[in-house]
């Protein structure tokens, strides 16, 4: 059983994993251990191919190290393994990461009425009116990005994201402020034809893309 080519997703998805995550946090080692057996994989496998990109990119490792864990801890409980993943003892073979220095950059609080206001003044489009909707309801980047017209209730006071579109597999309400509905209805008018999507992308069917939506955000933020 290959641990990429041959795993199916509907046994993870009692454990709150998302296949598509898993799929994508795997690119990485696909190379070296893509069509392996799971019982084939031991501990200095799962250690070279995390060496490669340990040190360089630190934070994508670790979801690395822990997607590869999930898989072949699956397959341990299932019967594809003798053994569970040895993921504490590899760490022990890589060297120290760098600590990371302060947070991520964001938007003082006081400045955030300031640039809503500002961005609600813009020609509308899907791009800023996913920003404006991202900002008012506190959701993830993809939730936003991939938020349907079949999800909102008419009323437009209830927003429900199915399991399959939530990082950690559970339905999730999200309560529509005044504002926040008020952004639902603008989009409303620029509504494709036989497109679900709330806030589409360029392409037709597609939805934005996240960095996108990054470089938007960016560019507008006050100094």
């Amino acid at each position: 059983m290959a641990i990429l080519c041959k795993l199916a997703p509907r046994p993870l998805r009692p454990k709150c994993i998302r296949w598509r995550r898993v799929r994508i946090r795997l690119t990485a080692p696909y190379p070296k251990l893509g069509k392996l057996k799971v019982d084939k994989i031991d501990g200095p496998m799962i250690r070279d191919v995390l060496a490669d990109i340990w040190l360089e990119i630190p934070e994508t490792a670790r979801r690395v190290r822990q997607r590869i864990g999930t898989v072949l801890d699956w397959s341990y409980s299932n019967g594809f393994r003798d053994s569970e993943a040895p993921m504490r003892s590899i760490s022990k073979g890589l060297p120290r990461q760098p600590k990371k220095k302060g947070h991520f950059a964001a938007l003082p609080h006081s400045k955030v009425t300031d640039f809503i206001a500002r961005l609600a003044a813009k020609p509308a489009c899907a791009s800023t009116l996913a920003l404006e909707a991202l900002i008012l309801t506190a959701v993830r980047s993809g939730e936003i990005r991939g938020a349907k017209w079949s999800e909102l209730d008419e009323e437009l006071t209830l927003w429900t994201i199915p399991e399959d579109r939530m990082k950690m597999g559970e339905e999730h309400v999200v309560p529509l402020s005044r504002q926040a509905a008020d952004v639902f209805r603008r989009a409303k008018t620029l509504r494709i034809k036989d497109c679900d999507l709330v806030f589409p992308g360029g392409v037709a069917g597609s939805a934005l893309s996240d960095m996108a939506l990054l470089e938007y955000a960016t560019q507008r933020r006050p100094a």
